[in-house]
């Protein structure tokens, strides 16, 4: 897979930009390892079905950013829209959109006491294909769950996550949050609402540019899961 992107700045803090990904697969499908029992030997053998899929992807982007640090903030905001569109013309084999949006605010407490707050919103079109939908689960959305065990047209989720620094090297992470899915954004939580919580540990690799790396502790319904990560989870 090849995604690359690119940001202008137009004014102070807010970013425009352009984004290209491009990712193929080939799907397999043996048929008689999917047969509940032992074949005949005189049935004619069953077949093996390939899919070779192609998914290319414009992006258009807007970004807000007003944070005093990309990978360890501690105060500002940051927003992210991003509409993808899926056609034959840009190497796509269905036809498809998707619109995510995502608002992240740092409020420091105290000196190395911060809280941050995160919200991600995401529609697809009704024809966009499984690996293209929206979804939680992976490191940055809400933690917890296997990425992409919950998908669907529609996602929200909103997270809160309180970061303490302990010392000039170690600093330790908690944080909770909801999250859904369904088939359109009116039907967000008529299933019930997934939770999320979850520990974490930071060590400072970069003190020049405040980089940190990770291992996050997270459990759902159901479900636990465990991040190692450099930088934050947003």
């Amino acid at each position: 897979m090849v995604r690359p992107r690119g940001f202008v700045r137009v004014f102070d803090n807010i970013y425009v930009g352009l984004q290209y990904r491009f990712m193929t697969s080939v799907t397999t499908i043996r048929f008689s390892e999917l047969a509940p029992g032992p074949i005949a030997p005189d049935l004619p053998e069953l077949p093996i079905l390939e899919v070779d899929v192609d998914a290319g992807l414009l992006g258009l982007l807007l970004k807000f950013d007003s944070r005093n640090s990309e990978w360890t903030p501690t105060s500002g905001m940051l927003i992210d829209l991003q509409y993808d569109i899926g056609r034959e013309k840009l190497a796509n084999d269905f036809n498809y959109e998707v619109f995510s949006m995502t608002f992240s605010h740092y409020i420091e407490l105290k000196p190395n006491h911060v809280i941050a707050y995160n919200a991600h919103i995401c529609r697809a079109s009704e024809d966009t294909p499984f690996f293209d939908l929206c979804l939680f689960g992976s490191s940055n959305t809400l933690r917890g769950y296997e990425a992409g065990q919950y998908r669907d047209t529609a996602m929200a989720a909103i997270q809160v996550e309180y970061r303490w620094k302990i010392t000039k090297k170690f600093g330790l992470v908690a944080f909770a949050g909801i999250g859904a899915v369904a088939g359109k954004i009116g039907d967000l939580g008529e299933d019930g609402w997934l939770p999320s919580g979850g520990v974490g540990v930071r060590y400072v690799v970069s003190d020049v540019f405040g980089v940190n790396i990770g291992a996050d502790y997270a459990w759902g319904k159901n479900s636990e899961a465990f991040y190692l990560r450099v930088g934050e989870a947003f």
